[in-house]
């Protein structure tokens, strides 16, 4: 357990990041967070190591009765209560949002809700401008693909890939 620096920071950065040793974060397995936002409360997954970053879930706290002190009073605590998945608005860097317009492209093309990699990557290297070098575009993709998937907007089954359904997102 551990905490963010108490003044934060203007950055999202400094206001995510681990308090102490900067090399802290390459030193764990898994971090995962709590967000509040007035009454709204989110665990996610912030950084794991073999998993998804960016999954979690909202919450509510319920207080509870845990038993009875030696007086026999009671003792209450706060319970972790699910409450659906958090609701947060999801920004795009640039290659996110040319991948998400070439996967829309792709699937539209292919008249399917699925589309392969193949076919997506195709895409949008079809839409990348003639005098662009083939790396940038490749890099791009490569950000724009594993950004989608990590924010929850693309779904993978496999080797195909879908637009995640509202009730997913």
């Amino acid at each position: 357990m551990h905490h963010v620096p108490k003044t934060g920071g203007k950055s999202a950065a400094d206001r995510n990041r681990l308090a102490g040793w900067s090399g802290l974060p390459a030193c764990v397995d898994a971090v995962i967070a709590t967000r509040r936002e007035g009454d709204e409360r989110a665990l996610y997954i912030a950084k794991a190591r073999d998993n998804s970053d960016g999954t979690g879930f909202a919450y509510r706290l319920k207080i509870v009765k845990v038993g009875e002190d030696d007086e026999g009073q009671a003792v209450f605590s706060g319970a972790i209560v699910p409450d659906g998945k958090p609701k947060q608005k999801v920004t795009l860097t640039k290659r996110e949002d040319r991948a998400l317009e070439a996967f829309t492209k792709a699937q539209a093309g292919n008249g399917q809700a699925e589309i392969s990699y193949r076919r997506w990557k195709d895409t949008l290297f079809a839409l990348a401008d003639p005098g662009e070098k083939k790396g940038t575009t490749e890099q791009a993709f490569k950000d724009g693909h594993k950004g989608l998937i990590q924010k929850g907007i693309i779904t993978q089954s496999g080797e195909s890939f879908a637009l995640a359904s509202k009730g997913d997102c």
